[in-house]
């Protein structure tokens, strides 16, 4: 496929009725998937890290500003103290977030694949794809891997659709909400 074709936008057309209630479903599928797969978990040893770290250390900017494992995540920390604070060692709580972030993730993967490919079933199979490929899998099941990919993710799917708007109408408000993005996968 070349540039040219993902820059022009497509038109729907047969398809486009059923494609997004179809994406809608694989969605859903994909999130049945992971919360039967989370129902079985429970808190692995950095995620017991992360509830030590939010439980005792005082909401500051040294808090929300540490380095764990080469990642620097501000709004994840900010998730765990919170999370600490009214839901210790709630697990289900802790995976409904990761529910709940995986759900915008998933759906702005299906807002980038219609933006960029139109209305064709091909996008069911790309999104199911990501919806269940094993890449994804650990951030949907382990809380320490999810707080740390999901947000990154969630960023860079509307990031990438901001930018292919931007590509298309040359609007600068694309252009901020791509910057935006940016600014909240750090």
């Amino acid at each position: 496929m070349s540039a040219r074709t993902i820059l022009r936008p497509r038109v729907g057309g047969r398809a486009r009725s059923h494609l997004r209630p179809l994406g809608l479903l694989v969605i859903a599928l994909g999130l049945a998937f992971r919360a039967w797969a989370l129902a079985g978990s429970w808190f692995y040893f950095d995620d017991l890290a992360f509830l030590s770290a939010g439980t005792n250390d005082p909401l500051s900017w040294h808090f929300v500003g540490r380095v764990y494992a080469g990642h620097v995540m501000p709004a994840g920390w900010l998730v765990v103290k919170g999370l600490a604070t009214w839901a210790p060692y709630r697990w289900p709580v802790w995976a409904g977030v990761l529910l709940g972030l995986q759900a915008l993730a998933s759906l702005g993967m299906l807002r980038l694949l219609r933006s960029m490919f139109g209305e064709t079933r091909a996008v069911l199979v790309l999104l199911a794809a990501y919806v269940f490929y094993i890449f994804t899998v650990p951030a949907g099941v382990w809380f320490a891997a999810g707080i740390n990919q999901l947000p990154l993710q969630i960023g860079l799917v509307f990031g990438l659709h901001a930018h292919l708007d931007y590509l298309r109408t040359r609007r600068i408000r694309s252009l901020e909400i791509r910057r935006a993005s940016c600014r909240e996968r750090v």
